[in-house]
């Protein structure tokens, strides 16, 4: 059966890239059954992130960065969803991970929770009638040293848990 290779546009002329092909008009000699949306001119050869579109009897290509993850300056993660549009200024292709901020909020946040750890020995502390230790409270006043800060070294390890008080 002749076939001839024709190119299928979506709505906004833009070709999906997938083969396919009109069949002859079986009342017209010559001519071809081409559906709408379709053209049998050849669309231009593409690069990634091109797509060509179809307007006015011909080709043109557009940038096509459809699907591109990409991370604004402030960190914020973003998806490209249109063609025609391109990587904003500033913007990075690879997660550049969390911020100098985030990453010690997140230190500040493992200091609160020993913080907590150390109230429930505390409060074991009260209950056994056993003075809460030295090496706990000087441990606990790095750890609130840590909460007050506004930035610092999140590298840095947090004082570790000092022995169980006994008898509790």
């Amino acid at each position: 059966m002749e076939q001839k290779q024709i190119y299928q546009c979506d709505e906004d002329g833009v070709w999906d890239r997938q083969l396919k092909f009109a069949r002859p008009d079986p009342h017209v000699d010559g001519e071809w059954l081409i559906p709408g949306g379709c053209t049998d001119v050849a669309p231009p050869e593409l690069s990634e992130h091109q797509a060509a579109v179809f307007a006015g009897g011909e080709w043109s290509v557009v940038v096509d960065k459809r699907g591109v993850v990409f991370w604004l300056p402030t960190g914020e993660r973003a998806v490209i969803t249109h063609i025609g549009v391109d990587l904003p200024p500033g913007a990075l292709e690879a997660d550049p991970g969390p911020t100098e901020a985030q990453r010690w909020a997140a230190y500040q946040a493992l200091a609160q929770a020993e913080l907590d750890f150390s109230d429930r020995v505390s409060i074991r502390c009260s209950k056994a009638g056993v003075a809460y230790p030295q090496d706990w409270r000087d441990r606990d006043a790095v750890l609130r040293g840590v909460m007050r800060a506004g930035s610092g070294d999140p590298d840095q390890p947090l004082p570790e848990r000092p022995a169980f008080p006994s008898n509790t």
